[in-house]
């Protein structure tokens, strides 16, 4: 007999909607600086984030976000400049995205897992005048990666430039430590919030008065690409604050609401669904700076989360961890699982162990500041478990064109594409006042990726249904989803066969049951080459993201790659037998009959 969901009651959902819509009609487009400065002057006193070692309330966020961007200002970034960060879930990485947004910079996210390779594709690519960037965590030496990129760091002297031979625009390296170490050529982190206080407050009013441009960049974050290198998506102000509230009036959101973060903060996913949602109805963050256990139960518990914005692979973790019932988790209600298909068992699981009563499931990218579909409060388990959501409501933030939202959808043929009739597969297309126009720098990309009319191809396969459900069938582009990250196997093809034994290499994600897909990397080696399962693991783990560092290597011949007519790898046929050389046959049915419709 299916499990019957407890749920919001159709009251509590209308005046939370009523409320929502009251506070933000009509609608004004704002910049993230201006609007941050209207929360927290509606909400000043009450707590804003909340971590272990700390919390900060509203009015203490805004005194350090305005020294710090007052401390840039004096450092001397201009508007209009990129300032890229690596930055896990600390405090700092708020406080960062704030200031840049008051003084008109643009910040660059970069992956706190990213390899070497990939931060010097990113400084280049995005013409970064200032990194900011942690100097350790766990596993990973920031600092010695960043004298390994930027030798000449090390001989810069107190208050002089940087000057690069390899970054020719990187001008200021700013160290963020949690021991309080500070390194040479850099700038510290707290030094800067504190040399901010020199700087005449009319300084920073005027940079911000000059920045108020709500339809201006204020973000450019990488995501994975089938063309082989990560692509940039400019992203601007209004589009995140759309974005945010459409959370709070799709999932109506209760005033003062907690929200528990371990997704990454430069995912789309954590700010806009909880940054921004929580921050407009006066809510607080429950940051953790890397998903772990009992860490986690530790802060729901002490940090009173209502809330939590996580993937399949965490919910797991949290369900099964055998010192869960020494914590109190009563304070959490609700849950979004997006980022990979969650099947029935898990929620009915989450429904019996956690008594949640606001499970929603939802879809969406980087390219279009984060969810843009989202199932209703009211949604059964089979539509959790099978369906994406429907299209996300604007409530104030919606425009006449789109019906109630601010985004709309479509099938088209991935060849042609022309439209597909109502309720046939194809491939989804997207437009609206969150979705992106182009990616950063890249042309090639835009012009398969965008038509004239505003679509954007979103790479997944789907139907969209009567009842305006939207079911996913599967991926147009080679991309895999381990753990609610994007993986593109041409990009770690092409870094794998940069090593010197490596003639070929070829990439598929095969499923997984903890984290959804892994990856499984082929490779053919050059005539008289020997080589091992490590080396090719070891040389990726220095390069690229380690999310990216196939799990699995298998070494074979040339005449071992299945090929297409047109004598490419047929992917479609190594990822069959890689299923098989691993013994994954029942993980892939089951992985399977998650996408489908019961």
């Amino acid at each position: 007999m299916p499990l019957e969901r407890p749920m919001l009651t159709k009251e509590e959902v209308a005046e939370r909607r009523r409320a929502a819509e009251e506070r933000f009609s009509p609608w004004r487009k704002q910049t993230l600086g201006d609007w941050f400065d209207a929360r927290v002057a509606e909400f000043g006193e009450r707590e804003l984030i909340f971590t272990l070692q700390r919390s900060y309330s509203y009015k203490e966020t805004q005194e350090i976000v305005n020294n710090l961007a007052r401390g840039l200002l004096k450092l001397g970034i201009k508007r209009g400049e990129h300032v890229a960060y690596i930055l896990a879930n600390y405090p700092e990485a708020l406080f960062l995205r704030f200031a840049l947004a008051k003084i008109g910079a643009v910040a660059v996210g970069i992956h706190i897992r990213s390899g070497i390779e990939e931060i010097r594709y990113f400084l280049k690519h995005a013409g970064v005048a200032c990194l900011v960037t942690m100097d350790y965590f766990p596993r990973i030496d920031y600092i010695e990666r960043l004298n390994e990129l930027c030798p000449e760091l090390s001989r810069v002297k107190g208050g002089k430039v940087l000057e690069s031979q390899e970054f020719p625009l990187l001008r200021y390296v700013v160290t963020l430590s949690q021991a309080g170490k500070k390194y040479p050529g850099t700038a510290d982190f707290y030094s800067l919030v504190g040399e901010g206080k020199s700087v005449p407050q009319r300084k920073l009013e005027q940079a911000q008065a000059a920045s108020r441009h709500p339809d201006e960049v204020c973000e450019l974050l990488y995501s994975s690409s089938s063309l082989g290198r990560p692509l940039a998506s400019p992203l601007w102000h209004d589009g995140f604050l759309r974005a945010g509230y459409g959370h709070v009036y799709s999932r109506p959101s209760q005033d003062g609401r907690r929200i528990f973060t371990p997704a990454p903060l430069n995912h789309v996913f954590s700010y806009a669904e909880a940054l921004i949602a929580g921050m407009d109805v006066g809510g607080a963050l429950v940051l953790q700076p890397s998903f772990s256990l009992p860490e986690a139960y530790e802060l729901i518990e002490k940090g009173r989360a209502y809330d939590m914005m996580c993937v399949p692979a965490m919910m797991l973790g949290l369900l099964y961890h055998p010192d869960r019932q020494k914590y109190d988790l009563s304070s959490l209600k609700g849950v979004v699982i997006a980022g990979a298909p969650a099947p029935v068992p898990l929620w009915e699981k989450t429904i019996a162990e956690l008594g949640l009563i606001e499970l929603t499931t939802g879809y969406g990218q980087t390219e279009t500041h984060g969810g843009t579909c989202y199932s209703a409060p009211d949604a059964s388990i089979d539509i959790l478990a099978h369906r994406i959501g429907r299209v996300k409501l604007g409530g104030a933030a919606s425009l006449p064109e789109f019906h109630g939202s601010f985004c709309e959808y479509k099938v088209i043929d991935p060849q042609s594409g022309r439209d597909v009739p109502q309720g046939e597969e194809g491939e989804l297309a997207c437009r609206g006042a969150t979705i992106i126009h182009g990616y950063y720098n890249s042309p090639e990309a835009n012009a398969r990726m965008f038509d004239k009319e505003g679509w954007m191809r979103s790479g997944d396969r789907g139907i969209i249904h009567d009842d305006g459900y939207i079911e996913l069938t599967g991926r147009v582009k080679e991309i895999y989803i381990l753990a609610g990250e994007n993986v593109a196997p041409r990009e770690v093809e092409d870094y794998i066969r940069r090593y010197p034994k490596v003639k070929q290499a070829s990439v598929v994600g095969v499923p997984d049951a903890r984290l959804g897909e892994i990856g499984l990397a082929y490779v053919e080696l050059k005539q008289g080459e020997s080589c091992t399962e490590r080396e090719i693991i070891d040389f990726c783990k220095r390069g690229i993201a380690r999310y990216k560092v196939p799990r699995y290597v298998k070494f074979v011949a040339d005449h071992e790659f299945p090929l297409t007519a047109a004598g490419g790898v047929e992917k479609a046929k190594l990822r069959e037998r890689g299923i098989r050389e691993l013994g994954r046959e029942g993980i892939a049915a089951e992985y399977e009959s998650m996408r489908k419709v019961v």
